[in-house]
């Protein structure tokens, strides 16, 4: 190749990598299982060029393709969970010339996911080529929320406490936490269970808790309350509560009013020492008298 030849290859190389430029592609995620996602290619193409092809790839496998010189412009191509909702993709010649393109699809399901690259390409001379690309995942959020579920609603002081958690049916596993009295549990207290997934797919998940019940943790009324959380990503977020009782006992000291420090559970009764000397000096005078 001679000197003026390799030149102008230069030239044509610097001019198409500045003629045409990927800004963002953006692809929402997560998004709930049978929603829309829209997915969209930005790009600056320099006056005079002109686009040759966009094409729309799912784990490495084009789906989607725009030839602005061809009839029909738009093709799709077959893949296990990706449907194109023609209607809402803006794939047109007046939408390229805005530099951005958008493909929908609608409804996702859970094979839907996985990582999108949008690649555009010019035509001659330049054949300049970029592309990008992000990632989808969707998620199957509970038709209901988490459930606590225990032998028991009534524990003594220094009894054992053991409850589980159950969160099921989504996908991906809800992450499951534990509060007593509305702070998080100590972890050494909370037992963890692998997830379990059914036939559809969708994953169960399952969580413990386990201690020996303290006076301190008795709030007024004698109960203490716990209360699991179940979280799928910024999509879903509930939980359930339950208390448990502590012995009677204890729950009549905790709840009995005081007066300048004296029980008033049993009116009439002496309960302090200033209270019971005055009847002891009176009952010395009577065996004196006696």
């Amino acid at each position: 190749m001679g000197g003026g030849a390799a030149r102008l290859l230069l030239a044509l190389i610097l001019h198409g990598a500045a003629s045409l430029r990927m800004t963002r592609v953006e692809v929402p995620s997560p998004v709930p299982l049978g929603g829309r996602a829209q997915l969209s290619c930005f790009f600056r193409l320099e006056p005079g060029e002109r686009i040759y092809t966009v094409n729309w790839y799912r784990n490495g496998q084009e789906f989607y393709r725009f030839s602005p010189g061809e009839s029909p412009p738009v093709k799709t191509f077959s893949q296990p969970g990706v449907f194109v909702d023609a209607v809402a993709s803006n794939m047109t010649t007046v939408a390229v010339a805005s530099n951005m393109t958008t493909v929908v699809l609608r409804p996702v399901t859970l094979r839907s996911s996985g990582r999108f690259r949008c690649e555009i390409a010019t035509e001659a001379p330049t054949y300049v080529t970029v592309h990008g690309h992000g990632d989808l995942s969707v998620v199957a959020v509970p038709t209901e929320g988490p459930q606590i579920s225990g032998d028991r609603e009534m524990y003594r002081i220094g009894e054992p406490v053991h409850v589980n958690c159950t969160s099921a049916k989504s996908r991906p596993a809800a992450s499951l936490k534990w509060y007593i009295n509305n702070v998080q549990a100590d972890p050494d207290l909370v037992r963890k269970y692998p997830a379990t997934r059914d036939g559809d797919g969708l994953d169960t998940s399952r969580t413990g808790l386990m201690f020996r019940l303290r006076p301190d943790q008795l709030q007024p009324g004698g109960v203490v309350t716990l209360r699991c959380a179940a979280t799928i990503a910024s999509l879903y977020w509930r939980s359930d509560e339950r208390q448990l009782h502590g012995p009677p006992t204890e729950r009549t000291a905790r709840t009995r009013p005081l007066t300048n420090g004296v029980d008033q559970a049993k009116p009439g009764v002496l309960h302090t020492a200033s209270e019971l000397l005055p009847v002891f000096l009176l009952y010395l005078h009577q065996l004196s008298v006696t």
